[in-house]
């Protein structure tokens, strides 16, 4: 527990010195600016971007309620993919290749099924889609943590979790833009995208905390624990979603409204966006 505690301590400590460190190097930039005839003004970008940041503040609620979703999500994926490989080797004998064509079949497949659904993120809503989606993930990863034999493992990993992950972020994303205007998008995006980097930060010392401090417990590794813990994650953001996601969209006049997904058959759907350039575009 006391090297716990030290390892999260030398974290902040960390943390504060990158800081300390990046203030200098914006002070030396100030003054090397100052001295070629710039003008560069580090308290006047801190006030442009405390400006942008708080644009956010019009938004509805959904769009903080995702930045909370995507760091439990990016939690639970990453930690759980930093040791789905080992955990494939030691729990169920794949040598290191097949555990990592296993890990690249099932990445490939998150985008494969990504493009084959995505229609029902349109049939359904965010919120909806979201629900689905975390239920997938929380029966896939509990699954997963559980599973003994290589038959029942195969259906979580190349059908159940893809499918939940494609419902995941990509659900997010969409929502993102659904909860944001013109005004306040870009920093809403980039903001989005820095929660994941947090979570990814956090998952790395998560999980060598469980697995230097837990061999065995009651039978279960601590691959399978730290799979689990993901599991609980995914647990929360499905009550969050359940309870508090509205399915609404912001407009650029400053309100908020209700928004109703599309309604056809996913024939339709389909051929509607594959008649858009954007979707050829984004393929290419």
């Amino acid at each position: 527990m006391s090297q716990d505690f030290q390892m999260i301590g030398f974290l902040f400590l960390g943390f504060f010195v990158f800081l300390i460190i990046c203030y200098l190097f914006a002070r030396l930039y100030q003054v090397y600016n100052h001295y070629n005839g710039g003008t560069y003004n580090i308290h006047e970008k801190l006030r442009n971007f405390y400006g942008e940041f708080k644009l956010l503040s019009k938004a509805p609620r959904e769009l903080w309620i995702m930045y909370v979703l995507k760091f439990l999500e990016s939690f639970g994926h990453f930690s759980s993919s930093l040791v789905l490989t080992l955990y494939l080797s030691e729990e169920f004998g794949y040598n290191d290749v097949e555990a990592g064509l296993l890990y690249g079949v099932f990445g490939m497949l998150v985008s494969v099924y990504g493009l084959l659904i995505g229609f029902v993120i349109d049939n359904l809503g965010v919120q909806k889609s979201l629900v689905l989606g975390n239920c997938l993930l929380l029966i896939g990863r509990l699954g997963l943590a559980l599973v003994q034999s290589r038959e029942a493992l195969m259906l979580l990993l190349f059908v159940i979790l893809p499918l939940g992950e494609c419902l995941g972020i990509p659900v997010m994303t969409t929502g993102i833009r659904r909860y944001t205007d013109s005004s306040n998008r870009t920093t809403a995006f980039g903001l989005f995208y820095q929660v994941m980097n947090v979570a990814a930060l956090i998952s790395g010392p998560v999980v060598d905390s469980i697995r230097h401090s837990v061999v065995l417990h009651n039978g279960y590794s601590a691959y399978r624990i730290i799979i689990f813990a993901g599991s609980l994650t995914t647990f929360i953001a499905l009550t969050i979603v359940v309870i508090f996601v509205r399915e609404v969209e912001a407009t650029d006049n400053g309100t908020i409204s209700e928004f109703k997904p599309k309604k056809g058959s996913p024939i339709a759907i389909a051929n509607e966006i594959m008649s858009e350039s954007r979707f050829w575009r984004f393929l290419l």
